[in-house]
């Protein structure tokens, strides 16, 4: 079995991971849109979500990691902190039409099986979503080039 540096047999038993990290079975985790359905409904505390050591949570979080699996989903894979476009800055509170879109971005990323034609052309058609050649670095605070 091939092994991920960052998943070593403490870091596993520490986190209470017992399943294969290269088959990780889709109830142990939650995609993004996933967790901004939970949020907006309730049934989950957008400040449970994000990047700890960096005190990066919290709604726009969730909103800004939605973009960033619509572009994986579009084979452009960026870093957890990094923010273009449509991602909301880091802290920033979100306007009732930037809910609105990332709801709908969230139901068409929900089952991107079945809705991957919708939401590729949505990703090509929305210059906000598309990964430009710099971004923002969240953590650092400086633009850098991907």
């Amino acid at each position: 079995m091939l092994l991920d540096p960052q998943f070593d047999e403490v870091f596993r038993e520490r986190l209470g991971i017992g399943h294969d990290h290269l088959d990780v079975p889709r109830d142990q985790f939650i995609v993004a849109a996933e967790a901004w359905e939970r949020c907006r409904s309730g049934a989950a505390d957008p400040a449970r979500f994000g990047i700890g050591f960096a005190q990066h949570y919290g709604l726009w979080f969730v909103a800004g990691t939605l973009v960033r699996e619509v572009a994986a989903l579009n084979k452009v894979e960026v870093l957890p902190w990094d923010v273009w476009g449509a991602q909301p800055q880091p802290g920033q509170t979100l306007r009732e039409e930037q809910l609105a879109f990332f709801d709908e971005l969230a139901a068409l990323a929900r089952d991107p099986d079945d809705s991957f034609d919708e939401l590729h052309e949505r990703y090509e058609a929305d210059g906000r979503l598309q990964v430009p050649t710099t971004v923002l670095n969240a953590i650092l605070g400086r633009p850098e080039p991907i």
